[in-house]
């Protein structure tokens, strides 16, 4: 059954990239679609999906998070490096840190708990943006679309050392 599931999955991306392709929609979309999709009818729960399948979403994470920096033009960064350096690190700390404090006081939660939950949720991702204004034809300027891809390839990096380190404190 676990084959089945494995199968369903890679098809239904399959079939939401080539929806977006269909529509001129940045591929994230559909996909994100899929997998509420997915959860909404319970195949997210580890109970269906099982351990067997963690290889294959560990996977497709490292996939989603190497993409921009497999992709990218590193001789486009040298002169933006300080402005992408900073969103990707001093942003997400100051982010984790902000919204621990946040998460702490309004829901109660101990404090490296929220940190840890702040941590998760501070890396913005700049590129579905780019995507859906580039999408609609929207310009954006070279240098502003350069520093946010810039930022992308390296803040989920960040944001996972920021919560691997708070998870062994």
């Amino acid at each position: 059954m676990e084959i089945w599931l494995i199968a369903v999955i890679i098809m239904l991306g399959i079939m939401a990239a080539k929806i977006a392709e269909f529509y001129k929609l940045p591929r994230v979309v559909p996909l994100l679609l899929a997998g509420i999709f997915l959860n909404f009818i319970g195949m997210s729960s580890s109970a269906i999906v099982g351990e067997s399948l963690v290889p294959l979403f560990q996977l497709a994470l490292a996939l989603v998070l190497f993409h921009a920096g497999l992709t990218a033009k590193l001789d486009e960064f040298k002169d933006l490096w300080k402005a992408i350096l900073s969103l990707a690190t001093i942003q997400i700390v100051f982010f984790t840190i902000i919204a621990g404090i946040l998460i702490n006081a309004i829901l109660g939660l101990p404090f490296p708990v929220s940190l840890l939950l702040g941590a998760l949720l501070s890396p913005a991702d700049p590129i579905v943006t780019l995507s859906i204004l580039k999408a609609g034809d929207i310009k954006v300027k070279r240098e502003i679309s350069i520093t946010a891809e810039g930022a992308a390839a390296f803040n989920d990096a960040t944001a996972i050392v920021l919560c691997l380190s708070l998870i062994h404190i």
